[in-house]
C-alpha cells in the first residue's frame, strides 16, 4: 500500500537530534583541549551506556570527540568503547582538578585472576555487588571473568544474555551471606 507524503512532512521529519542540553560544542571543544570544566566530566560520569551508543552512533560531534581525544579505533564494541572513555574522564578529571579516579570499585586484572581460581574475597563480592550493566558487558570479555561465571557461578553458554549480570549479583550476595559456597 503506497501513501502521499508532502513535503512539509518529509522536510519535518527528523531522524536524529542530538539533545542540547548533554555536551554543546564548547563542552566538546573544551574536552579536546584537556581543560573541560567539572560539570562536563560530571556528564560524562552520569551517561549511561544506553545514552553514549545514542551520542556514539548519531551525534557526528560526540563520535569525533571519541575518535580524535580519547582515541577509541573504529570498530571498537560499544561497550568497551563506553569504558575506555569513563576511564578517560577520570584520568582528564585527576591530572586537571586533582580529585581521584573513582575506579576503586572497578575489578583489576588481579581481582578477575582470583576470581577464576574461585577465590571470592570480601573487597571483590562489594565490586561485583555495585557493577552495572557496563561494566558486566566489559567484564564479560576477559577471560578469567567468564571463568568465574561458568564455572564458579554456574551460569552456560546460551543463558539469557540480559538475565546474567542479576544471576550472577544474586549468586554473589548468597556467597556474602554464607548460603552459598564456592
Amino acid at each position: 500500500m503506497w501513501h502521499h507524503v508532502t513535503r512539509a512532512q518529509h522536510m519535518n521529519r527528523v531522524l536524529f537530534k542530538p539533545d542540547p542540553n548533554f555536551l554543546s560544542n564548547s563542552e566538546l571543544l573544551s574536552l579536546a583541549h584537556f581543560g573541560p570544566s567539572k560539570d562536563c566530566l560530571d556528564k560524562l560520569d552520569k551517561m549511561d551506556a544506553d545514552k553514549f551508543s545514542e551520542c556514539f552512533h548519531r551525534d557526528w560531534a560526540f563520535n569525533r570527540f571519541m575518535y580524535c581525544v580519547v582515541r577509541v579505533r573504529s570498530g571498537t564494541p560499544d561497550m568497551m568503547a563506553y569504558w575506555l572513555m569513563k576511564n578517560w574522564a577520570a584520568e582528564v578529571r585527576e591530572e586537571v582538578y586533582g580529585e581521584p579516579k573513582t575506579d576503586i570499585m572497578d575489578l583489576t586484572t588481579e581481582d578477575m585472576r582470583e576470581l577464576s581460581t574461585g577465590n571470592v574475597t570480601g573487597t571483590i563480592l562489594a565490586k561485583l555487588e555495585v557493577m552495572n550493566n557496563g561494566d558486566f558487558s566489559v567484564y564479560m570479555t576477559d577471560k578469567n571473568f567468564n571463568k568465574f561465571v561458568n564455572e564458579v557461578v554456574g551460569l552456560r553458554p546460551g543463558f539469557p544474555p540480559h538475565l546474567r549480570m542479576d544471576v550472577v549479583k544474586l549468586r554473589v550476595r548468597l556467597i556474602a551471606d554464607g548460603t552459598l559456597t564456592v
